[in-house]
C-alpha cells in the first residue's frame, strides 16, 4: 500500500532504446504514486517493459538530448514532489522510506535535495571526488527546479541555493549509475554530446581560457589513483580532452572565428631523445605544480555538489 506522502510524489524516468537497464529503474521507483516514462523512439523493448510495470509512457521523436526536455512533461506533473532518473540509474530497495522521511522531515525547508550519484564505469565504482558523491538535484517540490538547454547541467531552482538540501550517503539516499560498460563507450558518448550541445552564438562571449580552465579542472577533480586506480588516469584524461574538444566544437560554430592562441596541447610521455626527455621532465613538473595549487577558482556551489572541500 502507498502511503500519504508517496501518494504526492511522480517518478520521471527518461528511455531510449533502454531495454538492459530500464527494468532495475522502474522496479527501483515502484513505490511512487505515479511513474512516468518519456520514451525517445526507443525500437527494442523499452515501452513493453514500461507498460508492464504500469508506468504512463509518452513517446517523443528522435532528437539530440538536452536536459531542457525535461521542463516540459515535469510541468506536467500533478503531484507536489517529482523525482528524475535516467533509464540506466535505478535507488535502493528502501529508498521509498527514505524519501518519505526526507520529505516529512525536511521538506518545508528545503524544496529540492542533491542526491549522492555513484556511477559504475567499465565494471567499476568509482569512489574518486569527480565521480563521487556526484550529487544530483532529482527529488524536488514539483514547479521548483528549471532545467538549461546545455547538457549536464544542475537545473536552477527557483529559490535558490538555500533551498536545496545536499545529502550524504549516511542520508540513505543513493542514486546507482550503470553509466558506462567499458571506456570507448564514455569516449563516443561525450563526443556525441560535444557536437550536439547547444553553444552561445556570440563570437564575443567565447572564451578558450574558460575551457582550459575546466580541463584542467577535470584532471585535477577526477584524477585520484589511490581510490580508483589506473582507470581515474584515463578517465581523467578523456574528460579534460572533453573540455578540449567542446572548446573546439564551439569556435568551429561561430562566425567570425575568434582566435586560437595558446591552444595547443599533448599529453607529456616519455622520448628516446635525451635532450627532449629532459624538457618532458621539466613541463611535467611545472604541470603536476599547477594541479597541486588549485590556483584555478572553483566555485562554491560545484565545490558543495561535488563533495570537495
Amino acid at each position: 500500500m502507498i502511503d500519504e506522502t508517496m501518494d504526492h510524489l511522480t517518478a520521471l524516468i527518461h528511455s531510449s532504446n533502454s531495454e538492459a537497464t530500464i527494468e532495475a529503474a522502474l522496479k527501483s521507483v515502484a513505490w511512487a504514486g505515479q511513474v512516468l516514462v518519456v520514451d525517445m523512439a526507443s525500437s527494442d523493448r523499452t515501452v513493453e517493459i514500461a507498460e508492464q510495470f504500469g508506468a504512463r509512457v509518452i513517446k517523443i521523436p528522435q532528437q539530440p538530448w538536452g536536459d531542457h526536455l525535461r521542463n516540459e512533461h515535469l510541468a506536467a506533473v500533478e503531484s507536489e514532489w517529482s523525482l528524475v532518473l535516467d533509464s540506466d540509474e535505478s535507488l535502493d530497495p528502501d529508498a521509498g522510506e527514505v524519501v518519505r522521511g526526507l520529505i516529512a522531515e525536511r521538506g518545508a525547508r528545503y524544496d529540492a535535495f542533491a542526491v549522492p550519484r555513484e556511477n559504475l564505469i567499465a565494471g567499476q565504482v568509482m569512489r574518486s571526488s569527480g565521480w563521487w558523491p556526484d550529487r544530483q538535484i532529482r527529488l524536488f517540490r514539483s514547479g521548483s527546479v528549471s532545467y538549461s538547454r546545455k547538457l549536464h547541467r544542475q537545473p536552477e531552482v527557483v529559490g535558490g541555493e538555500s533551498r536545496v538540501c545536499s545529502l550524504d550517503e549516511d542520508d540513505g539516499l543513493v542514486i546507482r549509475h550503470d553509466s558506462y560498460p567499458d571506456l570507448a563507450s564514455l569516449i563516443e558518448r561525450q563526443v556525441r554530446y560535444a557536437v550536439t550541445d547547444h553553444y552561445d552564438d556570440d563570437p564575443e562571449s567565447f572564451d578558450v581560457g574558460a575551457y582550459t580552465q575546466q580541463a584542467y579542472e577535470a584532471l585535477s577533480i577526477r584524477l585520484d589513483v589511490q581510490k580508483d586506480g589506473d582507470l581515474s588516469r584515463a578517465l581523467a584524461t578523456v574528460m579534460a580532452w572533453d573540455a578540449v574538444v567542446r572548446a573546439l566544437v564551439h569556435w568551429d560554430s561561430l562566425e567570425p572565428r575568434p582566435p586560437l592562441e595558446g591552444f595547443l596541447a599533448l599529453p607529456i610521455t616519455t622520448t628516446s631523445s635525451p635532450e627532449l626527455q629532459e624538457r618532458y621532465d621539466e613541463l611535467l613538473a611545472a604541470y603536476e605544480n599547477v594541479l597541486q595549487s588549485k590556483s584555478w577558482r572553483i566555485t562554491a556551489p560545484l565545490r558543495r555538489l561535488r563533495g570537495n572541500s
